[in-house]
């Protein structure tokens, strides 16, 4: 099957397979080793109207370029996903919940900047949640659930 299963075709970031194997390995390394882990949800804010708006050439336009710009803001040992339609994840190894914080809030500023070239006049913004293990919970749900109070209840608690 290869690794073409745990890539996203539109913004080329592990999709929501690759993104449970990696959370499973890196809470796995929590549990054994000690480690830390920040786990970030995120949504973009009024995809739907992007969508409705400029349809989905669009919307596929900003998926692209969140996974750009998220890219680009992160850190190298951080792992980015896209789990939904508009929903990416995060990992960042070694990192708690407030380190987390700040860099998600770097990418944010990066990405609210108007892009007209791109056709988004006031750049695209987003929600996030953030969690991290192992001072948060270990266990997967537990960590889902406080990410998700934290990003407003973006609803991951069905996976």
């Amino acid at each position: 099957s290869g690794t073409e299963t745990l890539v996203d075709t539109l913004t080329g970031l592990g999709n929501h397979r690759a993104f449970q194997e990696e959370l499973d390995r890196q809470l796995d390394a929590v549990r054994r080793y000690g480690h830390t882990v920040a786990l970030v949800f995120i949504d973009l804010d009024d995809f739907k109207v992007i969508n409705d708006a400029g349809g989905h050439a669009l919307g596929d336009k900003a998926l692209a370029l969140i996974s750009k710009l998220l890219r680009g803001g992160l850190r190298r040992s951080d792992r980015a996903f896209r789990i939904g339609g508009d929903e990416f994840a995060v990992l960042m190894p070694g990192t708690r919940a407030e380190d987390a914080q700040l860099v998600m809030r770097r990418v944010l500023s990066s990405c609210v900047e108007p892009r007209r070239d791109a056709g988004f006049e006031r750049g695209i913004s987003f929600s996030a949640g953030i969690a991290s293990a192992p001072d948060m919970g270990i266990d997967r749900s537990d960590l889902y659930a406080r990410a998700d109070d934290a990003g407003g209840g973006a609803g991951h608690e069905d996976r």
